[in-house]
């Protein structure tokens, strides 16, 4: 159809409008207001529906489904995810919780060797975060045994804190990575860690991170 027909199609249906009486053209006025108020709306819900990026669709961070975790006694407090399992022990010195991810069948050995853990240390005497943390390297991490040390200022959202990252080779053949977050609250010395066997340690990573940062928040 020419511009021409269309524009005088139009001259012809605004002249016709112009012959109705007030109330008709009031009423035909309504529906065509109601009309185009109907294709704006289902517009907008088309654009929703194919824009993934649109400002109506959602997300759900996974850290929201973390059930809590929490020991008064100790001043843990800390969320983990449903599907890891947690085993406990304490002694005089103090306390450990492991944190473990479920395989999902019996053949499932992708979640080998992956583990969080707490440790808590009641302090026997008042020490620095910086002097706790130069004795436990000193006792504990040998030279000789570990390769890609790294020791930095970390910051927990409660309390200041080290993260000290290492590969371990606990046998000839097999070996760890190792992040472990050390900090000290209330006396009491907290040894967080997160280990997994280096081709793993990329995959559980976030999830350790969101565990560690939730301790005491």
């Amino acid at each position: 159809m020419s511009i021409y027909r269309i524009n005088f199609s139009i001259r012809q249906l605004l002249s016709s409008i112009n012959k109705l009486p007030i109330e008709h053209k009031i009423a035909l006025g309504g529906l065509l207001v109601g009309l185009f108020t109907l294709i704006v709306d289902t517009a907008f819900n088309t654009i929703n529906v194919f824009n993934p990026s649109s400002p109506s669709s959602t997300t759900t961070d996974i850290s929201e489904k973390f059930q809590k975790y929490e020991d008064t006694e100790y001043g843990i407090n800390l969320k983990y995810p449903p599907n890891w399992k947690k085993k406990e022990r304490a002694d005089i010195w103090g306390k450990q919780v492991i944190f473990v991810p479920q395989p999902k069948n019996d053949s499932d050995t992708s979640t080998e060797n992956v583990s969080v853990t707490i440790e808590v240390e009641v302090l026997q005497q008042l020490q620095t975060l910086d002097e706790y943390t130069e004795l436990y390297v000193k006792d504990t991490i040998k030279p000789q045994e570990v390769k890609d040390f790294q020791k930095n200022k970390y910051e927990l959202s409660t309390s200041d804190a080290y993260k000290i990252v290492f590969t371990k080779a606990d046998e000839p053949s097999k070996s760890t990575k190792n992040l472990r977050i050390l900090t000290i609250q209330n006396n009491k010395a907290y040894i967080i860690s997160y280990t997994a066997e280096p081709d793993k340690y990329s995959k559980y990573l976030e999830t350790a991170k969101k565990i560690i940062d939730s301790f005491n928040e």
